[in-house]
């Protein structure tokens, strides 16, 4: 039989829930809080910790995490703390933003670098970054707990005799923000590059809460991050690579300036630059082959990259299998101010320092037709130059400069008509600029949402500190009647702070209940109270 519910046990119920709100109104706590809502423990990269990272949400003011400390439980507490204010960018976290903590150091250069974070997930300059100096390390398999102290460091009241007479971190008193992710407390297993990140609702503690990160919901995928490396190339070196000399030329594809012995690494930084006056656009398509006849090992395929010249224009031949075009730009062509067009060689002949001849064939077929004996000869060649360093027809060699056709009219064959290139000579003779490696910091293809929390519905945990509380009704007494999100007193997901959402705060309440203390003002809540309070009063009458 259903059971009815008299009217004394109606009366006593709204004065039981008048006395909850006197005093749950009466408490008082802090309202600011960091919560920690995602994890990037186990990430593809090969050096695993470089790109671990902790996403934290703060539910109250601005907190500067400068000088805390950090530490694992089973560690000894940390002698120094896991941010410096003098190596991060950024050490605060706005009240109500979304930040990433990450391994400050990400690998050679990228150290300290929070738009390399940026870049490999596509960060917007408005997610605070935080560098971590002394990061914790996340361990992989079966989790860990890791906490964040405030400056004052690990109290002795979190540590303990581990048996043997050391003190390490056995619990997070006194601790700004932690997360204990071990599998025994029901959190998820990640596969290798893929975050676990809290639903938002119940107790970011709680690991039934958490899950691992898919495309699928909504995650997304980092891409791949390089930066400068090492400098490839000596900044002495000088020619005009792209800039032709003055002059009617002559009529064909014509070798104008060759770098055959440059003071950077050869053969790599190599190139031969030509000039195309045969009428009509030369269209390289991989059929055209460039060699020297000094070179004993035969070519068995074109080796000359797609890319076209124009008539009565100049194109550089280079090392591609040694450099990238970015290379040479970075080198010749800075910025890309001159518009020099750069077509990549490979297999890419080493030219003789103390003099060669190089050619190039229309066709593997042309090449072939040649005869193989060395000097290959070059009868079926769509242009050829010999040059030489003998300091009497032809200049000296200096180890940094190309030589360059005096002028396009001139007959090549003759040494006199060919000179050393100087930086600013009347010719553009320039010197290179630096040009470095890229190093991969970051290799892409981890899987997560960092910098993106939102709260779930359904839940009055407002302040998302793990339960459900004064603090949380006082934020939707703040929001009652207007337009709220789940972070502000909307816990049912209709956008709105109204009753529904304080019936759901009472059912979910899981604070002790405090000591009644002053009443606050007559806000809307109170005004509820005070309702309230008259009907269980009304009630309580008639019965009597």
């Amino acid at each position: 039989m259903r059971r009815t519910e008299s009217r004394n046990d109606s009366t006593c119920r709204l004065i039981s829930s008048a006395v909850l709100l006197v005093a749950v109104l009466a408490a008082t706590g802090a309202r600011g809080q960091l919560v920690v809502t995602e994890l990037m423990y186990d990430p593809l990269d090969p050096g695993d910790t470089a790109w671990e990272w902790i996403e934290v949400y703060n539910t109250g003011d601005a907190i500067d995490l400068d000088g805390y400390y950090a530490g694992r439980i089973g560690d000894l507490p940390p002698f120094n703390p896991a941010v410096n204010g003098t190596l991060a960018t950024n050490t605060v976290i706005p009240g109500g933003s979304t930040a990433v903590l990450y391994r400050g150091n990400l690998g050679g250069p990228g150290n300290y670098d929070d738009q390399a974070f940026r870049d490999a997930w596509g960060l917007s300059a408005s997610v605070p970054l935080v560098a971590v100096e002394n990061w914790p390390a996340l361990t992989n398999t079966g989790g860990a707990a890791v906490g964040f102290w405030p400056t004052s460091g690990v109290p002795a009241a979190a540590t303990a005799d581990d048996g043997m007479g050391v003190f390490k971190i056995d619990n997070f008193t006194d601790a700004a923000f932690s997360i204990d992710y071990r599998t025994e407390n029901n959190f998820p297993v990640s596969g290798n590059g893929n975050s676990i990140a809290w639903s938002g609702n119940g107790s970011n503690q709680d690991g039934l809460q958490w899950s691992v990160s898919t495309t699928a919901g909504g995650a997304i995928t980092s891409s791949a991050v390089t930066q400068a490396g090492e400098q490839l190339n000596a900044t002495s070196d000088a020619g005009s690579p792209g800039v032709v000399p003055a002059g009617p030329a002559a009529s064909g594809l014509l070798i104008s300036e060759i770098m055959y012995n440059p003071r950077s690494p050869e053969p790599g930084w190599e190139w031969v630059e030509i000039y195309n006056n045969t009428g009509a656009t030369i269209d390289f398509n991989n059929n055209y082959v460039l060699h020297d006849t000094t070179t004993t090992a035969d070519l068995t395929a074109p080796n000359i990259g797609a890319g076209t010249v124009a008539n009565g224009q100049a194109a550089v031949l280079y090392n591609a299998d040694a450099l990238t075009m970015q290379n040479m730009i970075d080198a010749w062509d800075p910025g890309g101010a001159l518009g020099v067009n750069f077509i990549g060689v490979t297999s890419f002949p080493a030219l003789g320092n103390g003099g060669d001849t190089v050619a190039i064939w229309p066709s593997l077929a042309a090449y072939e037709s040649d005869s193989t004996v060395t000097p290959r000869t070059t009868t079926a060649v769509a242009a050829v130059q010999t040059y030489d360093d003998d300091g009497v027809v032809w200049p000296t060699d200096n180890g940094d400069s190309s030589v360059f056709l005096l002028d396009l009219s001139a007959d090549a064959t003759d040494g006199f008509n060919w000179l050393l290139h100087t930086a600013g000579d009347f010719a553009g003779g320039r010197n290179a600029a630096a040009a470095f490696g890229s190093v991969e910091i970051h290799p892409g293809g981890d899987v997560g949402t960092p910098g993106s929390f939102t709260a779930g519905g359904n839940d009055a945990d407002f302040d998302d500190d793990g339960d459900v509380d004064a603090t949380d009704l006082a934020t939707w007494e703040a929001a009652f009647g207007g337009a709220a999100t789940a972070a502000t007193g909307d816990a049912d997901g209709n956008g709105v702070a109204d009753g529904a959402d304080f019936l759901l705060w009472q059912r979910q309440y899981t604070g002790a209940l405090p000591a009644v203390g002053a009443v606050p003002e007559p806000t809307a809540v109170a005004l509820l109270l005070a309702g309230l309070g008259a009907v269980a009063t009304g009630l309580a009458s008639r019965r009597n």
